[in-house]
């Protein structure tokens, strides 16, 4: 069997973080994903909107060299389809970025003064992101009395 690239792994364990990530999400009653148990810390709603936007500005600007850091705002009545047409927005354009691509390295694109790193590692950040807000929904959903999904479960 092959060994997979970088750029497949990477994928592979992306799709697993977000598939959890979803869960995470889909355990909030409707009530609870746009309100904060922890004062001064923003809502779940909000961590997932944070997520959907980094991963929208990164993917776009390494795909197709578009980088902005707007943050979109997810419906809050139903945030779910609008999260999940990021993700396929995504997909469409994982296939057509190359390794190479993902290996060059270029100042900050958003002017926020980060010193200059790949494309992966921008990417690599993306999913830190997400892990991080991840955990912080499972503190959320234990403060609410809810026992979250199993962190190892990726399904």
């Amino acid at each position: 069997m092959a060994e997979l690239s970088w750029k497949d792994r990477f994928w592979t364990d992306w799709e697993s973080n977000r598939r959890l990530t979803v869960e995470v999400g889909r355990a909030f009653p409707a009530e609870a994903l746009w309100a904060t148990p922890v004062p001064a810390m923003r809502s779940f709603g909000k961590l997932l909107e944070e997520i959907a936007g980094i991963e929208h500005a990164l993917v776009a600007g390494v795909a197709h060299d578009r980088w902005s850091a707007a943050l979109p705002e997810l419906p809050h009545a139903d945030p779910w389809p609008a999260f999940a047409a990021v993700r396929e927005e995504t997909s469409r354009d994982w296939a057509g970025i190359s390794v190479a691509r993902l290996a060059e390295v270029t100042p900050d694109p958003f002017g926020w003064g980060l010193p200059p790193q790949s494309m992966a590692d921008r990417l690599q950040y993306a999913l830190e992101n997400e892990i991080h807000h991840r955990a912080q929904g499972y503190v959320y959903l234990r403060l609410l009395g809810i026992e979250p999904p199993p962190f190892w479960k990726r399904s």
